[in-house]
Formats: structure tokens, C-alpha cells, sequence
């Protein structure tokens, strides 16, 4: 097992004008483990995985495996394995040749490259379509293909780019248990691209969430939903709650009343306080309850989605699919900020916070 090392790792490209696609990113990756590298499109996520593959030069900085610089080795002696999103298959080639394409390329004989393609085929579940060609595939099984011909070379590190983005929804749930299943059976290190908040959260042991060629947050995946360290990185992730005010100890004074939180490392004076639509308590009473107005509801079957607002500002609650019997639009109710669930975050992009 290796542990992946990336150094003030940048990266510009030169044209009409400099992109700098990715900006001094350090990171450690766990050796073993699966860690996501998440962030919308243009975010540096892919260039930065093309680095430790070896198919882009940084510009600055440095890759390591297990404390080794592998910048002067080339790609296909890295021992790193990348994926693409398209799959890259070889049509003129049977099932059998894709997969066994990494040993030939490495004269492996004949005989050692039948028997490794037939254990690949084996463990991702396609025993018997060495013969079979690309196009008489489904996608997922193509996925496959390309996920055997990535492992036969057992590599130290395995890359994955965007690895179900051409997936339907069915698909998409079964190659993501697929993927967690091998790479445990295997315990390769590997490292996937995703701009899907979801699909990071269930495959990924860690996340690196980056914007605009910079890392963010570095956190377990739970982290980004209950301790944000921004409002860009909240909202990203689904936050749509915010409330400006100024912390006093475990008090922060805002335009809707005194709020109450637990102990949190951030110092005291403007925040933003966040909650999740999940986490607010429609109709509760107590610490840090507040009169608001059900504007609207949504019922989805799971949960029901109502839009509050107090002094002009709308909040988002999730609450349970029976709620709707409950609570009618035009109602004036308590909505209970839970202690233990408000997260504040620096007040950085305070100014754009929504009001209403």
C-alpha cells in the first residue's frame, strides 16, 4: 500500500492567457485508503489527478509516493493506474486483449497474461467475456473492463476520473458498491474525481473539496455537512440556512434574537450562523426557538420540505413526510435553531448571504 504525497503542487497553462489551474495544493493521501477529490468543473480536480498519474508535468512542486519523488519517473513506470471517465477501450480489440493490454506492453508471456486476465475477469464479475468486444457491452460492464485493465498491472495507486458519470441512476448505485467492494477486497490507495457531493460522501474515506484550483477543506465526509469551514463549502453542500450576528462566548447576537451555541474554535465577533434544513425544529419550543411564518411546502414521500420566514429572512426545513398534516402554509409557529446543530463559519462572503 502506498501513501500519495502532493508538495505545493501547481499547475498553469499557457495561452492567449495564464490558467492557473491549480494553485500550491498540498495534501497528504492515506495509504490504503479511498479519498475523493471533489469540487464543480474547472476546479483543478482532473489536472491535479493527470499530475500524479504522470500525464501532466506540475509546474511547481512536487509528487511523492512513500516519500519518493516521481516526477522523473514516466507515466507508465509511476505505478499508478488511471481510469477515464470515457473508458478508452480499444474497440478493435476483444474484452480479453483491453484487459491483458498493461501486461503486454510489459512482455509478460502469453500464458501468465491468459491466467491474470481470467482472475481480473473473475473479480469484476465478468468471468467468460474474454472474447466479447467493447460495443457488446452496457456501460457498466465497459466500466469494468476498464477497471480490470487498470488493476492487472497492480498498480501502488489507483486513479479514477469521474468513474460513474456516465452511468444511469440504477447503474451508478451499483458500480459505487462494486468500486467500494474491490478496493477493499484489493486495499489499493486510490483516488477518484467527482463533482457529485453524493457520490463522494458514500465511496470516499476522505474528502478534498477544491474551488477554483484551490484545496478548501480536507475533512471525513460527515465533516462537510456538520462543520463546514465556510459558507462557500456549506452551500456547496447543500446549505441554504444562514444568519449573520456577532459571537459573544456561547451567545451570538442576530437580527432574529440571541442565539445560543456549544463551544466552537472560532473567535469571537461577526460569524455566520449556519443549520441545516434537516436540523431546524418546525414547531418546537425552548432555547433558541423563534416565531416564523410557513411561507410554502413540498412533499416528496420520504419528507416534506417547508420555506419559513421570520423578519423577512427564509429558512429551508426537512421534516418528516407526516408533517404535512401538521403544519399549513400561512401558519405563524415556533422554529427551534437545535444548540448542538448550529455551526458558525467566518463571515468571509457574509455580504451575499440570502435574506429572502
Amino acid at each position: 500500500m502506498t501513501r500519495v504525497y502532493l508538495h505545493g503542487l501547481s499547475k498553469v497553462f499557457h495561452g492567449q492567457e495564464e490558467v492557473h489551474a491549480v494553485k500550491n495544493l498540498d495534501l497528504e493521501i492515506a495509504s490504503g485508503k479511498i479519498t475523493a477529490l471533489l469540487g464543480p468543473s474547472g476546479c483543478g480536480k482532473t489536472t491535479t489527478l493527470k499530475m500524479i498519474a504522470g500525464l501532466l508535468r506540475p509546474t511547481e512542486g512536487d509528487v511523492s509516493f512513500d516519500g519518493q519523488s516521481v516526477l522523473g519517473i514516466p507515466a507508465e513506470k509511476r505505478g499508478a493506474a488511471m481510469v477515464f471517465q470515457n473508458y478508452l477501450l480499444f474497440p478493435y480489440m476483444s474484452v480479453g486483449e483491453n484487459v491483458g493490454f498493461g501486461l503486454r506492453m510489459r512482455h509478460v508471456d502469453k500464458k501468465t497474461i491468459e491466467e491474470k486476465v481470467s482472475e481480473m475477469l473473475e473479480l469484476v464479475r465478468l468471468p467468460g467475456y474474454e472474447n466479447r468486444r467493447p460495443k457488446q457491452l452496457s456501460g457498466g460492464q465497459q466500466q469494468r473492463v476498464a477497471l480490470a485493465r487498470a488493476l492487472i498491472i497492480e498498480p501502488k495507486v489507483l486513479l479514477l476520473d469521474e468513474p460513474l458519470s456516465n452511468l444511469d441512476a440504477h447503474l451508478r448505485d451499483e458500480m459505487r458498491e462494486f468500486i467500494l467492494g474491490i478496493q477493499r477486497q484489493l486495499g489499493i490507495t486510490t483516488i477518484f474525481v467527482t463533482h457529485d457531493q453524493q457520490e463522494a460522501v458514500v465511496l470516499a474515506d476522505v474528502i478534498a473539496l477544491m474551488f477554483d484550483g484551490e484545496l478548501h477543506q480536507f475533512d471525513l465526509p460527515n465533516a462537510f455537512y456538520e462543520r463546514p469551514s465556510s459558507v462557500r463549502v456549506a452551500r456547496f453542500f447543500g446549505g441554504v440556512n444562514f444568519l449573520e450576528g456577532v459571537k459573544q462566548g456561547e451567545q451570538v447576537e442576530t437580527p432574529l434574537g440571541i442565539l445560543h451555541v456549544n463551544h466552537q474554535e472560532i473567535a469571537d465577533g461577526p460569524v455566520v450562523v449556519t443549520v441545516r434544513p434537516e436540523h431546524l425544529r418546525l414547531g418546537e419550543q425552548g432555547e433558541n426557538a423563534i416565531q416564523a411564518r410557513v411561507r410554502s411546502h413540498v412533499y416528496v414521500g420520504t419528507h416534506t420540505r417547508f420555506r419559513a420566514e421570520a423578519d423577512e429572512r427564509q429558512f429551508e426545513v426537512v421534516a418528516e413526510a407526516a408533517s404535512v398534516e401538521r403544519f399549513r402554509d400561512g401558519e405563524t409557529l415556533p422554529l427551534k435553531f437545535p444548540r448542538e446543530k448550529i455551526w458558525l463559519v467566518p463571515p468571509e462572503e457574509s455580504a451575499s448571504l440570502p435574506t429572502g
